[in-house]
């Protein structure tokens, strides 16, 4: 079974929920690591669990950055982007970072950065393309109203000159990818057998039809046509 870049956001995510789960206390307010020197600790306030005894202060500060809440809203994060890929020659940028990150925790890789490139079929016919359109709000409405489309730094420039009367506004990217499809199946064509009507049955009697299918008759077979 194919593992698509989606798969691998999800993997990562139920990883980090299981890890978190084995390691949350209680509460969410006792879920905060805390870093003293070395000791790190959990809890409401400093002290209160002890979770590990590391070999710099540098390290127990990292550790104690990275709580299982912040796991948890890790695996969140690569659970939604996950919805957000579609097979296809680009992606959003957040989902390319995102399968970095994926891939770091499931450990297949030591790379700390993705490209594109990682996701890319090789069926891409054209380069894709990429519009940016301005839309903004009027006062209180809540409908979005289209002001124009531009290249991003016409729509940079769009946005700012609007910041700047006090309109709502924002930036939506349009990006048009051009694949390579499969070619339908070649069927061969049915043959006709007569005598039937012709197209042309008010103007003559029925014939057989002419030697090649989808002929419109004018009257005649092409084996009448002079030279043949």
């Amino acid at each position: 079974m194919t593992t698509t870049p989606a798969d691998v956001l999800r993997a990562a995510a139920e990883k980090l929920r299981v890890l978190a789960a084995a390691v949350s206390a209680p509460e969410a307010r006792y879920q905060p690591f805390h870093a003293d020197g070395t000791d790190v600790t959990q809890g409401r306030s400093p002290g209160m669990y002890d979770v590990a005894k590391t070999e710099t202060v540098e390290l127990a500060d990292y550790i104690a950055v990275l709580h299982p809440g912040i796991g948890l809203a890790l695996a969140d994060w690569l659970e939604t982007t996950a919805g957000y890929y579609a097979p296809g020659p680009t992606h959003p940028t957040h989902v390319v970072h995102a399968l970095a990150v994926a891939r770091q925790i499931l450990g297949t890789t030591t790379e700390t950065r993705a490209t594109v490139a990682d996701m890319q079929p090789e069926t891409v016919a054209h380069p894709a393309t990429t519009a940016w359109t301005v839309e903004y709000k009027i006062d209180d409405d809540t409908t979005w109203y289209y002001l124009g489309t531009y290249s991003r730094e016409g729509a940079d420039f769009m946005v700012r000159d609007l910041a700047n009367r006090d309109t709502e506004t924002r930036l939506v990217r349009a990006t048009t990818t051009y694949t390579v499809e499969p070619a339908p199946a070649v069927t061969e064509e049915p043959e006709f057998a007569g005598p039937r009507q012709c197209g042309h049955d008010d103007y003559h009697d029925a014939h057989e039809w002419a030697d090649l299918p989808h002929i419109w008759c004018p009257g005649h077979s092409l084996a009448e046509e002079p030279g043949r």
